[in-house]
């Protein structure tokens, strides 16, 4: 029988850009319900960075942050996944052409999510390939869908 000796993926130290917080124009509601979703993702032990964006402008930023300080929802990446409203999970960011799209997100991050909820989009970026499970996926889905609902 053939064994297999794959480990697992390493973990990367991410570098961090830019500062972390909540934008000021969020009502007091608001900027908890997105800070309860960012908390709440971030439980998800590879997850690094969450980037929270919703009516055209970056409203979150926290953990370890890319240089751009606002998504580039005008990139064909963010583009497509708020025009679809299906999740893009890029499970090795650094095999991905598109890398330029994810300014926001550390330029080591190695996997990334773009999950999108009515109005907008939560990012996520982690510190090792394929580091998200479909369990993973599915509880940042839930979040980001109670997060649209609060906001819209």
């Amino acid at each position: 029988p053939l064994l297999c000796n794959a480990l697992p993926p390493t973990a990367t130290t991410m570098r961090c850009g830019g500062t972390a917080g909540v934008a000021s124009s969020l009502s007091e509601d608001d900027a908890t319900a997105a800070r309860w979703a960012a908390k709440a993702i971030r439980t998800i032990e590879s997850v690094k960075t969450v980037v929270l964006y919703h009516d055209g402008k970056t409203i979150l930023r926290e953990g370890v942050l890319g240089s751009s300080r606002d998504v580039d929802a005008g990139s064909p990446t963010f583009s497509a996944a708020l025009r679809t409203s299906v999740e893009t999970y890029a499970p090795d960011l650094q095999a991905v052409p598109a890398r330029v799209d994810f300014g926001c997100l550390p330029k080591n991050a190695q996997a990334a999510l773009i999950q999108p909820f009515p109005g907008g989009c939560v990012a996520v970026a982690c510190d090792r390939k394929r580091a998200l499970s479909p369990r993973d996926v599915a509880k940042i889905r839930v979040v980001a869908r109670r997060l649209g609902e609060r906001l819209s």
